[in-house]
């Protein structure tokens, strides 16, 4: 397991637990070991800092809790909620969103990423001071082997927020079409929380619960 060194992040950031975070990134994670650092590390790289990292371990059976503690010594922005068996993406997302103290929120997958550092301060600044409600951006999805002919696309295209979803894949292989217009997905959403927190209270989070397991995000979303 790969531990955590002083000084790695991007301009040796001073990092500190926010009262008031702008934004609080969730993050519904199972079994994320491989992938789960490269997620964090595309959040703590964010030029913007006032924001607050919720994971929220479904009952993980690998070493994804240890590689989040590990991260946690160094930035106290993260915050860990373990749910005591499987609960499935929708109710522990909905955890998060339940324990959040962001303006906004954003939701990733523990396997995706953002692609540049300065995402979070556009996509705030699209919110017109907090006037809208939802702010939607574009995501990237990697194709293995072809991942590197759709670099050059996305970097024509560096001024609008991307996020790099593996799964997109299954969308579309059209190496002509390799951004995603997300409409109804949660992932590259940023979201008022109040709205959000109002829409679980009144569904209920344990309607979200581990049955559902197909068509996930576009259930949450509406």
């Amino acid at each position: 397991m790969e531990t955590c060194k002083a000084g790695v992040l991007i301009n040796n950031k001073r990092l500190a637990e926010i009262s008031n975070p702008r934004i609080s990134v969730i993050i519904p994670t199972y079994n994320s070991e491989k992938t789960i650092k490269s997620t964090l590390r595309s959040i703590q790289n964010q030029n913007m800092t006032d924001i607050e990292i919720i994971l929220v371990n479904d009952f993980s059976s690998d070493n994804s809790v240890q590689i989040i503690e590990e991260m946690q010594k160094e930035d106290p922005r993260i915050k860990v909620i373990h749910n005591s068996k499987r609960m499935g993406i929708l109710f522990s997302r909905s955890i998060g969103i339940l324990n959040s103290k962001g303006k906004f929120i954003t939701s990733l997958d523990s396997d995706d990423f953002f692609s540049n550092s300065d995402i979070f301060d556009i996509i705030y600044e699209e919110t017109e001071n907090e006037y809208f409600d939802i702010i939607s951006f574009k995501a990237f999805g990697n194709f293995g082997d072809t991942f590197k002919v759709f670099e050059n696309t996305v970097k024509q295209d560096t001024s609008k927020p991307i996020v790099y979803q593996p799964e997109l894949g299954i969308f579309s292989t059209n190496k002509n079409e390799p951004l995603f217009k997300n409409n109804i997905l949660m992932w590259g959403k940023l979201i008022k929380s109040k709205i959000s927190i109002e829409a679980i209270n009144n569904i209920g989070k344990e309607r979200y619960s581990y049955f559902i397991n197909w068509a996930k995000d576009i259930r949450y979303f509406l």
